[in-house]
């Protein structure tokens, strides 16, 4: 029979690992197994303001005449159609009013009871723009060395708004897009993949944010494209609004300087003059949390282990000097008798 201290250890250092998991997980979305598509690259762009209501769009980088853009593919309709940012409002009306979640582990949104608020799903809900993201363009998959950063700048609107994952039913809520925040946060896109989260909107009204995707290409280049999100959240709010909502300037113009509002230099060329500083940093950086939190976590699983070494090493020890003991009680009485 185990212990019941021995047990209790076991237990610290499932907790220790599991409790490092968080810390271990790098801002990565992962591809779902049933959210697989064929993306075709002769899919047609379009410049046409537009507004959609329902159906399924993904953000993405898209190489047009050997430009690095990022477009929205607008699989809403009967053929799908990459539309550009700057004349794409998405449009969440009052179907995706749903009660503001306030149980665990929903916490940090801060919901109250009673509160409704407008969400577009991970998972579809029919009536309301399923919105997610892609790097399956066929021929940013052919020039990508390993995948994209997506930077989603400071979202302004007039509540709270939040971007978030989770894994599977019960899996906690990881969060990549926290409107309090109001430097951009990255979130890394491996090359081919497709991705759904949850979109989160307390109030409202018009909601603008910057984003930005940047890759390395598998000739030494880099390419970046800037553009900016737009919702018009509920149905009393106007997408003509905003779509003339100024476009938000959150990032440096580092890695944007010679581009275009939606393209930039070719990603034929290894010349392409972007330098990518700020992605660089920010993966580096992610990179470097990731194995500072691997080794933290190992030297804790090694602390336990110790611990318990030294705990089963006693009480054998102790078993020892309790059966010496009674070997010689035994062999005093044997001398007696």
């Amino acid at each position: 029979m185990t212990h019941p201290f021995i047990r209790r250890i076991a237990v610290c250092a499932s907790a220790c690992v599991l409790g490092c998991a968080p810390m271990l997980a790098a801002p990565v979305a992962w591809a779902e197994d049933d959210l697989a598509q064929r993306v075709d690259s002769a899919e047609s762009v379009s410049r046409d303001d537009t507004v959609v209501e329902s159906g399924h769009v993904d953000i993405g980088p898209k190489i047009v005449d050997g430009q690095w853009n990022i477009l929205a593919r607008d699989d809403s309709g009967a053929t799908p159609v990459w539309r550009d940012l700057n004349h794409l409002v998405m449009k969440v009306n009052d179907h995706g009013l749903l009660d503001a979640p306030t149980q665990t582990p929903y916490e940090f949104l801060g919901g109250k009871e009673g509160e409704k608020w407008w969400i577009i799903p991970q998972t579809e809900n029919p009536g309301v723009v399923w919105l997610g993201w892609n790097t399956q363009d066929p021929q940013a998959t052919q020039r990508m060395s390993r995948g994209a950063t997506m930077s989603i700048g400071h979202i302004d609107g007039p509540g709270k708004a939040w971007l978030f994952l989770q894994d599977g039913t019960f899996g906690e809520p990881r969060v990549l897009v926290d409107a309090t925040v109001t430097t951009p946060q990255d979130v890394w896109v491996d090359v081919n993949t497709h991705v759904h989260a949850n979109w989160v909107f307390t109030q409202p009204g018009v909601y603008v944010a910057p984003i930005r995707i940047c890759a390395d290409m598998q000739d030494g280049s880099r390419a970046c494209a800037q553009s900016a999100l737009r919702f018009a959240v509920g149905d009393s709010t106007h997408p003509e609004d905003a779509l003339k909502a100024p476009i938000p300037t959150d990032f440096t113009q580092t890695e944007d300087s010679s581009s275009t509002q939606s393209g930039s230099p070719s990603a034929d060329s290894p010349e392409s003059p972007s330098t990518g500083t700020d992605a660089d940093s920010a993966d580096s950086q992610s990179r470097m949390s990731t194995i500072t939190s691997v080794a933290i976590a190992v030297a804790v699983l090694l602390l336990v282990l110790v611990i318990v070494g030294i705990v089963l090493r006693s009480r054998a020890t102790r078993r020892d000097i309790l059966r010496v003991q009674e070997e010689r009680r035994s062999h005093i009485h044997n001398r007696e008798d």
